[in-house]
């Protein structure tokens, strides 16, 4: 009886025993599961936060980089590199603005060692500085773009992306010269503000427009600046390649320009002889309109010395055989030699305003190429 129940005893304690080492194994399972499951937590949150301080990091880098800050306004690297644009645009024509390194290295002139990329990078940041004088005299005189103005801007992009071919060349050309649809808008609304500026202060009657003293000055140095002709033309060059012709070809047209001039002083009318030779003949002849120091030198020098009804002789330019007769001037271009005049002397308030620009220059200014 005794070792039965002592069997049943140390039977209840293994039971016991084993079930103590049972809990303590579950126990342990548990531990190392809650310890698992806070590494495994603590693994998410880190990659969360790597994360997000990549997206930060990213986020920082893309952010442009500042170039110029004038009073307070920052440009940045695509507003630089859309007034780049316009300035190769200005010099090379739409061809022009994609130009090779070695176009970019090539020197200025021989008396000079500024390279072509750094003459039109410093043509670049006039540019841009002329445009924040524009501002500070728009702001000055609280004068502002509406609503009208806007999408009078919206309008032309329309119709420059139209003349581009669409939006996929539009998107290409931003793209080749690194910059975007808002840094063409702040251009935009640049000029848009010029216009402005001219209609509400230079204009005929506004508050900045010519005195009579000035008026009457400009009156007669109109008839001393202005000259009125009509030409014939034959063409030296290839209008689309803009290659010098054969020289069989040219000494077939200075002939030809010779017999002209001989029938126009045999008294051959002169406007026929414009309709049937001249290569610049588009279906209606008119009278030219010129500022003599417009002008190339060859046509200048020979203009100046033909009275009204003087026709000259053969006059040859780089691009062209001519043959003038110099008409009586009339006032029809007087209105915009005016204008041209008013249009000055905003363009010397703008100058002045220059000198009272806060300008910035970055570090990045110093790295910053045409390209």
């Amino acid at each position: 009886m005794v070792d039965n129940k002592e069997k049943i005893t140390k039977k209840q304690s293994a039971k016991k025993s084993s079930k103590n080492i049972s809990t303590k194994k579950t126990s342990k399972n548990k531990k190392g599961k809650k310890a698992t499951n806070k590494k495994l937590i603590f693994g998410l949150i880190s990659i969360l936060i790597i994360g997000i301080v990549l997206t930060l990091s990213l986020v920082l880098n893309t952010k442009e980089k500042v170039v110029l800050t004038i009073d307070n306004i920052e440009y940045t690297e695509s507003d630089f590199n859309m007034y780049a644009y316009l300035i190769k645009y200005d010099y090379f024509g739409i061809n022009g603005t994609e130009l090779s390194e070695e176009t970019l290295n090539t020197q200025v002139s021989n008396d000079s060692e500024q390279t072509i990329g750094e003459y039109l990078k410093e043509k670049t940041i006039s540019k841009i500085k002329v445009s924040a004088a524009i501002l500070r005299l728009a702001e000055e005189n609280n004068i502002t773009l509406d609503e009208k103005d806007l999408e009078e801007i919206e309008a032309d992009r329309e119709v420059f992306i139209e003349k581009l071919g669409g939006k996929d060349e539009y998107k290409k050309l931003l793209k080749k010269n690194h910059t975007n649809t808002e840094a063409y808008i702040e251009v935009a609304k640049v000029d848009k503000l010029y216009s402005k500026i001219f209609d509400l202060l230079y204009k005929e009657g506004k508050r900045n427009d010519l005195t009579t003293d000035e008026l009457d000055k400009l009156a007669k140095s109109y008839k001393k600046d202005y000259v009125k002709i009509k030409q014939i033309i034959l063409l030296k060059r290839d209008l689309d390649t803009n290659k010098y012709l054969s020289d069989t070809v040219l000494n077939q047209k200075e002939i030809l320009a010779k017999s002209l001039v001989k029938m126009a002083k045999d008294d051959a009318n002169f406007d026929s002889l414009i309709e049937k030779y001249s290569e610049s003949y588009t279906g209606k002849i008119e009278s030219e309109y010129y500022l003599k120091s417009s002008l190339v030198d060859e046509l200048k020098t020979v203009v100046n010395s033909l009275e009204v009804g003087d026709i000259s002789g053969v006059v040859s330019s780089d691009y062209a055989y001519h043959i003038v007769i110099r008409e009586k001037l009339d006032n029809a271009k007087l209105e915009d030699y005016y204008n041209s005049k008013r249009e000055e002397k905003l363009v010397e308030d703008i100058t002045d305003n220059l000198e009272k620009i806060a300008v910035i220059n970055s570090d990045y200014l110093n790295e910053i190429t045409i390209n």
